[in-house]
């Protein structure tokens, strides 16, 4: 098998995410897409798709989506498996451009916010996942994606650090155990616990299959389920006054902030990041060079 390039392993894992997003979405018949002949999608339904998901507060995501479909049903089309590719003029969801970094007082609120509402029952008024606030704390102080931190397991786990496993090209490192962090890695392993007690579920033998953050069933979290998790938490704390519609962040904006927060020149935050492109700092470091007059 031919080595695929990095800009084609990029692609593909694009394509697998687009896909585990489509598959378990509803529709009006009254069965998942997944389950869905391709032949009874419409461009009405499609449309429909791309604007429920730009409506979660994803455009990006939409978007992403879209050019999926179109090349998939492109392909079916030109060996006969379709007639029209339905996909096809499909209004794309205007993607935004602007980059958000949390205040670190609205940051360290909405992560105390998640801890508090993880604590009531399932099912309660207000209440969140337990999980939703480890990941937050994860992602802001590993700098993670939301897909990197719900697939650290046990074998992440070093007696210097937390070993990342990160995505699309960048450089893993080991990242330091602090009091907080250490908090967080053993609150979600005490959570992870005591989901499995409840759901009787049988604990992996191999550590890399013990996944630190769990879904209510005791298997891995998908990413799909954490992204609804967040939009939900996040809608409910702009409704509760926690913050504004302008103050709205998505999870990767954590890691944003855990780059910029990371003390240091440039090449340090590099490094911290995984970035190999150095370029990439202009994207998730905000912060300000502390610079002399141009003389005395």
């Amino acid at each position: 098998r031919a080595k695929k390039s990095r800009p084609e392993e990029r692609l593909v894992h694009c394509y697998e995410y687009c896909r585990h997003v489509l598959l378990p979405i509803p529709t009006k018949l009254k069965k998942l897409l997944g389950e869905l002949s391709v032949r009874k999608f419409t461009s009405a339904l499609v449309q429909r798709l791309v604007d429920r998901i730009a409506d979660e507060g994803t455009p990006s995501k939409a978007a992403h989506v879209l050019r999926y479909l179109r090349r998939v049903m492109q392909w079916g089309r030109n060996r006969g498996y379709l007639e029209i590719n339905v996909a096809l003029g499909i209004e794309a969801p205007a993607e935004r451009k602007q980059r958000h970094l949390p205040s670190p007082k609205v940051m360290g609120e909405l992560i105390a916010r998640a801890h508090a509402k993880g604590k009531l029952t399932r099912g309660q008024k207000g209440s969140c996942p337990a999980y939703l606030g480890y990941v937050m704390e994860l992602a802001y102080l590993c700098r993670l994606r939301g897909i990197e931190t719900v697939t650290l397991t046990d074998a992440n786990e070093l007696e210097e650090g937390v070993q990342t496993n990160r995505r699309k090209g960048s450089r893993d490192n080991v990242v330091r155990w602090t009091p907080r962090l250490r908090a967080a890695w053993e609150g979600a392993k005490s959570y992870r616990r005591s989901v499995w007690t409840s759901q009787a579920y049988p604990v992996p033998t191999a550590a890399e299959r013990r996944f630190i953050i769990v879904a209510a069933h005791g298997g891995a979290l998908q990413k799909s389920s954490l992204d609804t998790t967040w939009q939900r938490f996040i809608t409910k704390a702009i409704r509760d006054g926690i913050l504004t519609e302008e103050q709205r962040f998505a999870l990767h904006d954590l890691k944003r902030r855990g780059v910029t927060d990371t003390p240091g020149d440039r090449k340090q935050k590099q490094d911290a990041s995984g970035h190999r492109d150095e370029a990439m700092l202009d994207i998730y470091d905000f912060s300000l060079p502390l610079v002399s007059p141009s003389a005395d």
